[in-house]
């Protein structure tokens, strides 16, 4: 899985301790040591400083570039890079593939204290405080793609500090952690049912919820490993679809929670896709004011996307996911095998949500799928998708909670995807089919509103296509169709649309248009791509 790549690579800004922590980490495991700037320094014949002041930094790019691709083609090795070495999409690309990418991220002002205080020759501490925080602020949305941040403390020994970085790879801990001003759970991917963290539930009654195409090939499963742990287990199983998001059906499970003596210490278990994970999380957050909340997902789009965050809720007549809350789960536990009993078209949905994730904030995962088209059913492809897009979410959920600033760039391509789906009765297109479709009308706002740093249209429908996704309007729908819904999302503000669109990968943005302007960008769009 994600941890047990060949080599461990530390990354962070200059002043964060990646050698010293390296060298530590290296003897702790039993692995060669490399530290990158001195193998470029030992092959250019000269210091990093001379490199800079005779070369350039454009120059020593070049070469670290080099040098760091060659590396990486080794094993058993903890890797200490320079600061700016993975600012380079392809280079961390290539770090990625053989290793384990952790950032090294003291707090900022403690790093100014060490470069400007440091006797080390840095070539760019001559930047000063301000020329230092600028680009600290540059570089830290490529930090923020590492697979793992250990933060060591002010006065912390580099052996604690170590100590941390081989907690991580612990494969027994979380492959991560979602923590927000109210919540901290553990996301656990794995190959197959196997999840220590039900051993540290208090057991009681449970509610396992499901759906007739999932139940009837995990929920015996399932109900079996709960009951393991101690629980009792109830089964509610209800229909496949979107149209099982209903008040109606969140009467079932608290009629069942009523009937078999479940309370507030007890667990509601959402075992299916996002449909059934949005139903039950809602069930769970009203019923008793809120009782204990499970979530396994089995589809591709609900481990990427749906089971972070702890946005559940249920339909209404007048649009998707218009009554809710937020209410997180005790743990979200991934189950990779499941997606081998996906169809090709459940499968492909789940991919628009992989494509929206890094569009939004894994430009260099965005490039690696444009360039090399992996398989939509390989494993190893599968677990990284569902790595890497749940390490984006996970990252702003924590530093958005409520979905009051970043945390709405999530909403990339839904804007048009939920009218769509309401426009044709929730029967015609899957969520991932229609945010496919709202990805690539959002690139073409973009370009069409003067604010794409480059074109993204073409990029993005040639991608969505390859994985046999849906990226021109469907037949049969009139743009006023997508109007009475669209002005009801739940984004829009003062009576404008609000849209999230890409400027670039990796890097979106908030903008909002009045309806008048979103229905001529509507019409465009259908008069272009039809």
């Amino acid at each position: 899985m994600v941890r047990n790549k060949p080599n461990l690579v530390l990354v962070g800004f200059m002043g964060a301790g990646k050698t010293a922590v390296g060298r530590e980490v290296a003897a702790r495991l039993g692995r060669a040591f490399v530290d990158l700037d001195q193998v470029i320094a030992d092959r250019a014949g000269l210091g990093i400083p001379e490199i800079f002041a005779r070369y350039g930094e454009a120059h020593f790019r070049v070469l670290e570039a080099e040098i760091a691709r060659e590396v990486a083609l080794g094993t058993g090795q903890v890797i200490a890079t320079g600061g700016g070495t993975i600012a380079n999409p392809e280079t961390l690309t290539a770090l990625r593939r053989t290793g384990v990418i952790i950032w090294l991220a003291p707090p900022l002002d403690l790093l100014l204290r060490r470069i400007l205080t440091s006797h080390s020759a840095r070539p760019l501490a001559s930047l000063g405080p301000v020329g230092l925080r600028k680009l600290y602020a540059e570089r830290e949305r490529f930090y923020r793609l590492a697979d793992y941040r250990v933060t060591p403390a002010e006065d912390e020994l580099i052996a604690d500090t170590a100590d941390k970085i081989v907690a991580v790879l612990d494969p027994d801990r979380p492959t991560f952690e979602v923590t927000t001003p109210t919540a901290c759970y553990p996301f656990r991917l794995s190959r197959d049912f196997t999840f220590p963290e039900l051993t540290g539930f208090q057991p009681g009654r449970a509610i396992l919820v499901t759906d007739s195409t999932v139940g009837a090939l995990y929920a015996d499963q399932v109900s079996e490993l709960l009951g393991g742990a101690g629980w009792q287990v109830t089964p509610v199983v209800l229909p496949a679809g979107e149209k099982t998001k209903t008040l109606a059906n969140a009467e079932v499970i608290w009629r069942t929670g009523f009937d078999v003596g479940l309370d507030r210490h007890g667990l509601i278990v959402a075992l299916g896709g996002g449909v059934i994970g949005d139903l039950a999380g809602f069930a769970a957050a009203t019923y008793m004011r809120g009782t204990g909340f499970l979530i396994i997902p089995t589809t591709l789009l609900a481990m990427v996307d749906s089971s972070i965050g702890g946005k559940v809720a249920i339909n209404h007549e007048r649009g998707k996911n218009l009554i809710g809350a937020f209410y997180h789960p005790r743990a979200v536990l991934a189950p990779l095998n499941t997606l081998a009993s996906l169809d090709e078209r459940n499968l492909a949905a789940g991919w628009a949500e992989v494509v929206k994730s890094a569009l939004i904030g894994d430009a260099a995962y965005f490039h690696q799928l444009s360039a090399n088209l992996p398989s939509l059913t390989e494993a190893s492809t599968l677990a990284e998708a569902v790595f890497r897009s749940a390490l984006v979410k996970r990252d702003l959920v924590n530093q958005d909670q409520f979905e009051s600033g970043v945390r709405k760039h999530l909403n990339l391509g839904h804007t048009l995807a939920h009218a769509l789906e309401q426009a044709t009765g929730y029967d015609h297109l899957l969520h991932g089919e229609a945010v496919a479709i709202g990805l690539v009308f959002a690139a073409m706002v973009a370009e069409k509103l003067g604010l794409a740093d480059e074109p993204l249209t073409g990029r993005v429908a040639r991608l969505l296509a390859y994985y046999q996704l849906p990226t021109k309007w469907p037949d049969g729908v009139t743009t006023e169709e997508v109007l009475a819904p669209v002005s009801l999302d739940k984004k829009n503000q003062g009576g404008r649309i609000t849209l999230i669109l890409p400027a670039a990968p990796g890097r979106v943005f908030e903008t909002n248009v009045t309806l008048g302007e979103f229905t001529r960008l509507v019409e465009q769009f259908r008069g272009e791509l039809a």
